[in-house]
């Protein structure tokens, strides 16, 4: 039995995902799983991903919590991911629910199932803002 995580070849971004701490007991039996275990390769590829977010800052929380919030029922299991350039938010839907307009006019883009085969996947990228500097005040503001 293995966690799904380390089935794919990049464990070390998806094992604190909970998608990724699910067991699987035959891998030969579960094709869709092999689709969604591509899908997920391919994920971090295409993106560049170089690692999960577990803490996302808060301006990449406050903005979730409120698409999040005013559309919980729709949006689940968001993860947070990290490129060179973007946070990069996934969730998964539903798709008996066919709310694809509303999450798109919210920014998010369609993208290959991550999930499972019964949900539509969409990512939003988030721009990282720098703030390293934000401690330091010029003199003449003081």
């Amino acid at each position: 039995m293995f966690a799904k995580y380390q089935l794919t070849n990049y464990p070390i971004i998806y094992k604190h995902t909970y998608w990724g701490s699910e067991f699987v007991q035959d891998l030969n039996e579960d094709t869709s799983l092999c689709k969604i275990l591509n899908n997920r390769n391919t994920f971090v590829r295409d993106h560049a991903i170089k690692q999960i977010c577990l803490y996302p800052p808060r301006y990449v929380q406050s903005y979730i919590t409120s698409v999040h919030g005013m559309y919980l029922e729709y949006l689940d299991q968001l993860e947070f991911y990290i490129s060179d350039s973007h946070y990069i938010i996934l969730t998964s839907v539903d798709r008996s629910l066919d709310v694809e307009d509303l999450i798109m006019r919210l920014g998010f883009i369609h993208t290959n199932p991550l999930y499972n085969l019964h949900m539509n996947s969409y990512i939003l990228y988030v721009p990282k803002i720098d703030h390293s500097n934000s401690h330091i005040y010029e003199l003449s503001s003081l």
